[in-house]
């Protein structure tokens, strides 16, 4: 109860000081006014003591009711959080991030452990973005070895490269230069071509980002429904072979085979919402919104072995989620290591600010590069997969702060290739639906390259961003066919995360080395100040 003192300021009694003050108030209030015959005061008084006990009486029946009152809110509050934490699903893996890294490491976990329940979380709704990615034959070797189906598969969305052109940013080389230059440049572009077949193979394709995300996806669900389809088809067998002995004719017996066969098909195409427990594999407009790990006194550790506990916003409504194992595929600005405390900044600033986007303007198989000696400008316009018209990608020294829009991404691109001497090239910038920008960044290999929390694994960008040369996608499937190997080898375990990231070192850091000094070498010597045309049948 809170009363003002003397002095006016509130003060809060505590129950035997209410008790106290109540008794003495009455007392004092009705022996005041007593009258003055010994009989009366006699009787007033014990009046008042009885007023006075009946007031304590009162008193404590209101502070027991109060009391069991809070108890029962705190009793309430403590089954609710109980019951919550029973409604919370524990996945055995979960994975950050549904673009090809997540994908495909989603189907080498699944391949690897058949039986894992697994999950992954997907801001977007796979609506159609992102430039186009080329993969080198480091990167294919690991996709066939990972999932041999998914070869032929992506190879359909492929759209070829058959000749390569590169040019000056101004276009004014004389034609006494160009005739100098031609031969040297000639027998360069074969050297350098005749080293990356030999390392990793020629480009030879190129396919849509998006594309490729899509056959992933489906390849994906069947992989993890796999096994449950497998249950439901020896299932529906045995079915077969019974009503099969019953059957009155073979007649009867082909006619109802077709109708379990349908019937076994709709149990598989309703797979994704009743196999693995009912553990859903896709999960898109779930948006990051906060990662923790779970303390070994937690609930969830001790019953169910979770590690993590992931907050998602999905369509506008947050859910929580526990987690054994969490893979970690959101990109280089990974908000997976964003939000983990212990996690160390591993990016490089690289000082380049990038754009990229997809015209529907067809290149007929050319790739045409541009490059500024004296700024260190460059961009590049290729095709960018099957039926999808061309990619394009400018990048300048860093510009100062960054686009919200991509009216503001236009605006501050057009500045940096205002003067360069090819409108067609800006007129498919100008016919691109969506302008995207960015900063540089890099993997800095002078951080810890493990992840501070066991249990955690980074694949892909969010593990080693390296610069746009067509290798981070060979990086990533490489990633996850080296991920799935461990998984079968150890299980879906701390230890295979920890034989994981001790396998993939040493290749990253070779490669990623490898691109930098290729990429700070042209930044420095950068001489392109010619026009020549290689075809394909030319540097094979």
């Amino acid at each position: 109860m809170n009363w003002k003192d003397e002095a006016g300021k509130d003060t809060q009694l505590s129950q035997s000081q209410l008790s106290a003050f109540i008794s003495d108030l009455s007392s004092r209030t009705l022996l005041r006014n007593l009258p003055t015959t010994p009989r009366i005061r006699r009787r007033s008084t014990m009046i008042a003591i009885k007023l006075s006990l009946y007031a304590y009486a009162v008193l404590h029946l209101i502070a027991f009711a109060v009391a069991l009152s809070s108890g029962t809110q705190s009793a309430t509050t403590t089954v609710s959080t109980a019951s919550t934490n029973q409604n919370i699903k524990c996945v055995d893996c979960a994975i950050i991030g549904g673009g090809p890294a997540g994908l495909a490491a989603s189907i080498a976990v699944a391949k690897a452990a058949p039986s894992r329940t697994i999950a992954i979380y997907e801001r977007d709704s796979f609506q159609p973005k992102g430039a186009s990615i080329a993969i080198s034959a480091a990167g294919w070797n690991s996709i066939k070895q990972m999932d041999p189906v998914l070869v032929k598969e992506i190879k359909k969305t492929s759209s070829p490269v058959t000749s390569v052109e590169i040019k000056a940013w101004h276009g004014d080389e004389t034609k006494n230069e160009k005739g100098k230059r031609q031969i040297i440049f000639k027998i360069g572009l074969r050297v350098a071509i005749s080293v990356l077949r030999f390392f990793n193979g020629a480009v030879n394709y190129t396919h849509l980002w998006h594309d490729v995300r899509m056959v992933l996806a489906e390849r994906a669900k069947e992989v993890y429904h796999a096994e449950d389809a497998e249950d439901a088809e020896d299932a529906e067998d045995a079915e077969d072979a019974e009503d099969a002995e019953d059957a009155e004719d073979a007649e009867d017996a082909e006619d109802e085979s077709g109708t379990n066969a349908n019937a076994n098909n709709n149990a598989n195409d309703n797979a994704s919402d009743n196999s693995h427990g009912g553990t859903k594999l896709l999960n898109l407009n779930c948006s990051l919104e906060n990662i923790r790990p779970l303390e070994v006194s937690d609930l969830a550790t001790q019953q169910e072995g979770a590690r993590f506990e992931i907050t998602v916003n999905e369509n506008g409504q947050p859910k929580i989620v526990h987690a054994k194992i969490v893979i970690a595929c959101d990109g280089s600005m990974s908000k997976v290591r964003a939000l983990l405390p212990n996690e160390p900044d591993v990016l490089i600033d690289e000082h380049k600010s990038v754009w990229r986007g997809v015209t529907p303007t067809s290149t007929n198989g050319e790739a045409t590069f541009y490059a500024d000696k004296n700024t260190g400008r460059s961009a590049i316009i290729f095709p960018a997969g099957k039926s999808s018209g061309a990619s394009w990608t400018v990048i300048s020294q860093a510009e100062a702060g960054k686009s919200t829009t991509d009216a503001e991404a236009r605006s501050r691109l057009a500045k940096v290739i205002g003067d360069l001497n090819d409108d067609a090239f800006k007129q498919a910038i100008d016919d691109s639906p969506i302008v995207i920008e960015n900063k540089l960044h890099v993997r800095d290999f002078d951080k810890p390259w493990k992840s501070s929390y066991d249990g955690l694994a980074y694949v892909g960008d969010a593990a080693h961003p390296v610069r746009p040369t067509g290798e981070g996608t060979a990086l990533a499937f490489e990633d996850t066919n080296v991920l799935g190997g461990v998984v079968a080898e150890y299980g879906l375990t701390v230890e295979a995360l920890r034989a994981y990231e001790d396998k993939r070192y040493e290749p990253v850091k070779r490669i990623s080395d490898q691109v930098r000094k290729q990429a700070q070498l042209s930044y420095a010597k950068l001489d392109v100040k010619k026009s020549k045309v290689v075809h394909s049948s030319d540097i094979k």
